[in-house]
């Protein structure tokens, strides 16, 4: 397979430049060898669960560095919170946790995980980043240029954060910032992200 798409590559670069080198000047087909890398399955190394290990292991050996044992089950859910939404876990998330993955932890951290997507709080940690990219602000200015604040700025604030929780694609947010009036005029859901035109232009 990869020897024919070579061969491919190299005649169409010859029909391309056919007309502007020589026959001598003229590259030669790919002789079948060594099949090329990007087509070869990466090797597994031994000790990674996870890919990541695997790709930081030769290095972090050849710094001499010993890997940190696995975060404890409470710590563990601390992080997986105030990374996801925010906020520390009450004590009884934690006793909850607890018991479930005295059981089963990995199943545990699976519904955990799951839960804290699938949370309101989601949108609303991570669309702050969004809003601070975009340039979200409910005030334009200071003194007299508060009047050029947008009143209903919040729609599209709004907008971002439940896109956010609904999981919807990066592309079509750009979109429909951008060209929301035009794709679906009728509907208000879609309008509101053209709040970012209205705040920034």
């Amino acid at each position: 397979m990869t020897a024919h798409f070579a061969r491919f590559l190299a005649l169409s670069l010859m029909s391309v430049t056919a007309g502007k080198l020589s026959g001598t000047d003229r590259p030669p087909l790919p002789a079948s060898g060594p099949p090329h890398w990007a087509f070869v399955a990466p090797e597994v190394a031994e000790g990674g669960s996870r890919s990541i290990d695997e790709l930081i292991q030769p290095k972090r050996t050849a710094a001499g560095l010993i890997p940190q044992p696995a975060a404890s089950p409470s710590l563990w859910l601390r992080r997986v919170y105030l990374d996801l939404i925010g906020l520390p876990p009450s004590a009884e998330q934690m006793q909850v946790f607890k018991k479930d993955a005295g059981t089963d932890l990995q199943g545990a951290r699976r519904r955990v995980v799951d839960r804290l997507l699938a949370s309101p709080q989601y949108g609303e940690r991570w669309g702050r980043h969004f809003m601070d990219i975009w340039r979200y602000a409910d005030w334009y200015g200071l003194g007299s240029q508060l009047r050029n604040s947008q009143k209903h700025l919040w729609h599209w604030r709004d907008w971002i954060i439940q896109s956010l929780n609904a999981d919807k694609g990066y592309d079509r947010m750009i979109t429909e910032m951008l060209a929301g009036d035009e794709i679906a005029p009728d509907d208000p859901d879609v309008l509101r992200a053209t709040g970012f035109l209205a705040r920034n232009y």
